[in-house]
């Protein structure tokens, strides 16, 4: 299991520094660190109650920064602020999360893996039958929902 983070504070830090970490290589994050870019105090506990694994900075081998989130070792809280989930030990999957990040990895979006890229082409709606699809919708389950019917209609670039 690991998780990937599309956007936000540590991606746009990750796309930052990803210069100084080598291609195939990982930062851990320590809680610090995390403070830091999050803009919290030095004491504040991170991720002790949201996360269920540490977040790491990995450079694919193709040189591309994710931020993925790794579970700890089973029986261990990934920041309970202990030695022991600070060591490399505390994630056995590390290595091969990042071995089949390499081999999943893909350009068709900026810090996808193919099944996410994949999962999103199957589920995604078009423009013109997402709209058509949610008014239908708000017009069966909002009683009195009166619709602006200009808003709903298909762009003009859909027409020929």
């Amino acid at each position: 299991m690991v998780g990937i983070e599309k956007g936000g504070a540590f991606v746009e830090h990750a796309e930052q520094i990803c210069d100084w970490i080598p291609a195939g290589h990982v930062m851990r994050l320590t809680n610090d660190y995390i403070n830091r870019i999050s803009g919290r105090s030095e004491n504040n506990h991170y991720g002790v109650d949201e996360f269920y694994g540490r977040r790491f900075i990995y450079r694919t081998q193709a040189g591309d920064p994710l931020v993925i989130t790794v579970p700890a070792a089973d029986g261990l809280s990934p920041y309970d602020g202990s030695s022991e989930v600070e060591g490399w030990s505390a994630y056995p999957t590390l290595r091969l999360i990042c071995e089949v990040l390499d081999s999943l990895r893909t350009r068709m979006y900026q810090h996808a893996v193919i099944p996410v890229a994949l999962a999103h082409s199957a589920a995604a709606l078009p423009l013109g039958v997402g709209r058509s699809v949610l008014t239908m919708m708000a017009q069966q389950n909002i009683p009195g929902l009166k619709l602006d019917m200009q808003a709903v209609q298909p762009p003009t670039y859909f027409k020929r």
